[in-house]
């Protein structure tokens, strides 16, 4: 038996079950866990199935249980699965928790009604945990929330008499975008609080939105209601302390500055970087197995996914004009296509093209930067635009794990331009193989590149500075490379150096999050 409470995670993603991964979450999901395990600490993972997760390998069925949920009760079942670091993991099946019926984890509305399919299942996944843990968990415990889905978890705990036990835990959130926060309303609709918990009495100023009155903020609900709360960076933990300045390109708090300035001020704010795992083969490739990892993908794409053929189609032409041959410098970027990760890159010039070309003009005709991911319509059509211009951009639409990892251990130089980055996991992939990375100092980015030693960052005062000191930057790192080979290799040996490790986020969640003794 161990001598720590036993910790019990909430989280909507759950990266160690195959297919229950859809981002960073997921990762620390995973990873945590096993890191605390190591440490001698026992921990359940508590996540929905999405009518899926059950019939993952090694499951079985525990039991069936009744969950108060909106105006009645539902039957949700429970399934379990211990792993070979001693985690366990149990998953909620209900056809409540399935959305769009396809197994996805998240769901979109769009604008008229964001987050109602998921705050409404993420709402009932906190219900069902709150059914369970009571009749199921140890009586020493921890209870670790992981972002808004599973907010609503901490308001049943302050505002629920039944739950009274889980009132003498001690309770931990994790932030892990505060970007996202899954604000719906307190009322008057079927994805409310009111809709969703109809006898729960609760103080509105503690969990309504600051700026919309009439809505309930899971995530503000869960900076308030935690013992203790941490964002997945030092450096963005302190960033989330003062307001969002647009003006000057500045995300900080999101519109919750204050409350986190109060839980900063109550000393239950902290900043934990999240680690990265070493423990696989991270080694070089060379380039034909890049190459060829690319052109597989491609053709796998032109195949299955024939709505975006032309783009593919254009992908490989772009890729195929440089021959068989390494390009004298192969760039590489990987991630999702939103404004935070690239609207540094894409601003537009007077010229009329993208930051990104402008920094690609630096490159010899052979060079090459392979960009891989999807989202906004209009980003992935400025990229598409920009390919047409210039061949040394290579645009595939879509993700790989394979197609990634064959970048992060083949690139020589990796881009990652967020305008906000809460912690990040592509660079610290990219740099356990040795890649360089250039990045905008902010948030995990700036506490994991070190500039000019580990890697290349930028900064500047709005979004205008920083596009230019993108470019500027782009450029001495691709003329470093051309010209002083020696001193870029020194940089590349020290990024693969650099060390990230999970165990030392244990260990700091351990003491300053769960108040463990040393």
């Amino acid at each position: 038996m161990s001598e720590y409470p036993h910790v019990y995670m909430v989280a909507s993603e759950n990266g160690a079950l195959p297919g229950g991964k859809a981002g960073g979450v997921g990762d620390v999901v995973r990873e945590l866990p096993r890191a605390l395990a190591a440490r001698g600490v026992d921990l359940t993972v508590l996540s929905p199935s999405y009518g899926k997760l059950h019939h993952v390998d090694g499951m079985t069925f525990t039991t069936r249980m009744v969950v108060p949920f909106g105006a009645t009760s539902l039957s949700v079942e429970c399934w379990q699965h211990v792993d070979d670091h001693g985690v366990t993991h149990l998953v909620f099946d209900h056809d409540g928790f399935n959305g769009d019926g396809k197994g996805s984890i998240y769901h979109d509305d769009g604008p008229l009604r964001p987050f109602a399919t998921d705050a409404t299942r993420f709402a009932l996944l906190c219900a069902a945990a709150a059914t369970w843990l009571p009749a199921n968990a140890a009586d020493d415990a921890i209870l670790h929330l992981h972002d808004w889905h599973a907010a609503p978890l901490a308001v049943l705990r302050a505002y629920e008499p039944a739950l009274s036990a889980l009132q003498q835990w001690r309770t931990v959130f994790t932030l892990h975008n505060l970007g996202i926060q899954g604000i719906r309303p307190l009322a008057d609709d079927t994805s409310s609080l009111s809709a969703w918990f109809p006898a729960l009495t609760v103080c509105e100023r503690v969990v309504a939105d600051p700026r919309y009155g009439n809505c309930f903020n899971p995530m503000l609900a869960g900076i308030r209601l935690a013992d203790a709360v941490n964002t997945v960076s030092p450096t963005n933990a302190r960033e989330i302390l003062a307001p969002d300045d647009p003006a000057r390109g500045y995300r900080g708090g999101e519109g919750l500055h204050d409350a986190l300035l109060a839980a900063d001020a109550e000393g239950r704010l902290h900043g934990i970087l999240n680690g990265c795992d070493y423990d696989i083969d991270a080694s070089r490739l060379d380039w034909p197995a890049v190459r060829e990892t690319v052109l597989h993908t491609l053709r796998y794409w032109r195949q299955s996914d024939r709505v975006n053929g032309a783009l593919h189609d254009l992908a490989r032409a772009n890729f195929e004009a440089h021959g068989a041959e390494k390009p004298s410098m192969l760039l590489t970027s990987v991630g999702r296509l939103t404004d935070q990760k690239v609207a540094i890159a894409m601003q537009q010039r007077e010229d009329g093209r993208t930051a990104l070309e402008h920094a690609l003009d630096a490159l010899d005709p052979d060079g090459m930067l392979t960009l891989v991911g999807t989202g906004d319509p209009d980003i992935e059509r400025l990229l598409v635009e920009a390919s047409r211009r210039d061949r040394r951009l290579v645009f595939l639409r879509g993700f790989s794990e394979t197609l990634a990892d064959a970048l992060y251990r083949g690139g020589d130089l990796f881009l990652m331009p967020s305008s906000y980055e809460p912690c990040g996991i592509s660079q610290m992939l990219a740099m356990r193989s040795s890649q360089p990375c250039l990045v905008h100092a902010v948030g995990g980015l700036n506490d994991t590149v070190a500039d000019g030693l580990t890697g290349f960052t930028f900064a500047g005062d709005g979004i205008a500075a920083q596009t230019d000191a993108f470019v500027a930057r782009t450029h001495e790192a691709i003329a470093m490379f051309r010209e002083a080979p020696e001193s870029y290799a020194d940089i590349a040996e020290a990024a693969g150096h650099a060390r990230f490790p999970w165990s030392d986020a244990a260990r700091d969640y351990m003491e300053k999050l769960y108040g463990f003794a040393h």
